[in-house]
């Protein structure tokens, strides 16, 4: 490791040494946004960089008397569903199931709503029923989908300042599509 302790204070130091914040707040906000899409990429290329390095290392099998190459592992469990049906079939049969995405492909999401009708009801059906809105719109003359459907705008993030590419009217502030 370098003289210089690797922290974030140290690092942000640096950039801004070479990069200084503006002083208008609009400005630096804009700054701040880019240095932080610049910092993420050059995240990624030395994570990359560090993995391909590390992967080498361990392929070649060599050593340190410093570090050591740690590989992570994720262990799975996994059950032998054959054999606990011929083995302990009662437990078994207790035991299984299929879930709800692969329950769709076998039997659709039509027939898993009749089913659902028939051994939930109707009043807890409806507070999780759902209409997909593309197929509604193809069922639907232009004309009757606006009694049926509505948009609104709603946040989906913080928010940005970016430059004005134009001056924009009193309706469109807040605006940046």
């Amino acid at each position: 490791m370098p003289a210089g302790k690797m922290e974030m204070e140290s690092v942000r130091a640096a950039l801004e040494a070479v990069f200084p914040n503006p002083e208008d707040p609009f400005a630096r906000a804009w700054h701040l946004e880019k240095t932080a899409a610049v910092v993420g990429k050059l995240a990624k290329v030395y994570a990359a960089e560090s993995a391909q390095i590390a992967a080498e290392l361990y392929a070649g099998g060599m050593t340190s008397p410093d570090y050591e190459v740690d590989v992570p592992v994720k262990i799975e469990t996994t059950v032998d569903i054959s054999k606990l049906k011929d083995e302990l079939p009662q437990l078994a049969s207790g035991l299984l199931y299929v879930n709800g995405p692969n329950a769709v492909k076998l039997i659709g999401e039509r027939r898993l709503y009749e089913l659902a009708l028939e051994i939930a009801g109707e009043k807890r059906v409806a507070l999780v029923e759902q209409i997909r809105v593309e197929e509604l719109r193809r069922a639907l003359l232009a004309e009757e989908q606006g009694r049926y459907v509505s948009e609104e705008e709603n946040p989906t993030g913080v928010p940005t300042v970016v430059p004005r590419k134009t001056k924009t009217g009193a309706g469109e502030r807040g605006k940046t599509r």
